[in-house]
């Protein structure tokens, strides 16, 4: 079983900038719930995580061994979506490592900056494949409404906003919808209307369209900061 994973996995990558890298070594577990998986090897680090909505980790244990966790379910797609976006999860990480000659990758983990890059990053190319494997029976357009929907309804329901919070929640899905956009883009908007709360997220959204790959954020770190920090001073 764990052989066709890896299968599935080495596809996926064929199609990423990552296609020609060797994959770091890593354990790839499944459990029942991943808080109780860290928890016993690390009650300390388990606390980051209490109470958040997990179904995919790249966690490094306290014996720094890189491990691949994903929570069991009958969902198919939402496995192969998780074993996806968390791949890549290590890959950034290790690709950032080697560039800083730093390979403590839970310090590096640290960055928050760089972890809102590689959640946008992770969540385009997962979702950019997974469309391209269903492509001829996606309806793009409503596709595009049902992003924007998901985009309304939680900064409705988030009227005092949490900087940090808001910022992952929207490069998730400006991953997801710039990948519908590079698939489709003759059939959705680059800029959907009521996308963005104000000139800041829309540097966000521009900044991460042009920086899909490592390579391309990799000397360009100060920038992306500078807009985060942008972001929370704007918000005072």
């Amino acid at each position: 079983m764990e052989q066709d994973f890896l299968s599935l996995i080495r596809t996926f990558l064929s199609t990423t900038e990552y296609a020609d890298i060797e994959i770091p070594i890593f354990k790839l577990v499944f459990t029942e719930n991943i808080y109780n998986y860290v928890l016993q090897d690390d009650p300390e680090y388990a606390k980051r995580i209490m109470g958040d909505t997990i179904y995919g980790m790249y966690y490094v244990t306290k014996n720094y061994e890189q491990q691949l966790i994903i929570e069991n379910t009958d969902n198919i797609v939402e496995i192969m979506h998780n074993l996806f976006h968390e791949m890549i999860h290590i890959l950034d990480f290790n690709a950032l490592a080697k560039h800083k000659n730093n390979y403590n990758i839970r310090e590096l983990q640290d960055d928050t900056f760089f972890i809102l890059w590689s959640e946008f990053h992770a969540e385009y190319c997962s979702y950019k494949y997974l469309i391209n494997c269903a492509k001829e029976s996606i309806f793009p357009q409503n596709v595009q409404i049902e992003i924007q929907r998901k985009f309304a309804s939680y900064f409705n329901q988030h009227i005092r906003l949490e900087i940090q919070y808001a910022a992952d929640f929207c490069v998730r899905l400006y991953g997801q919808y710039i990948a519908l956009y590079d698939v489709f883009e003759d059939d959705v908007d680059m800029y959907p209307s009521q996308f963005y709360i104000n000139s800041d997220f829309l540097d966000i959204y521009n900044y991460l369209n042009k920086h899909k790959t490592f390579e391309k954020i990799k000397d360009n770190f100060e920038e992306l900061e500078r807009i985060f920090r942008r972001l929370e001073s704007n918000k005072k």
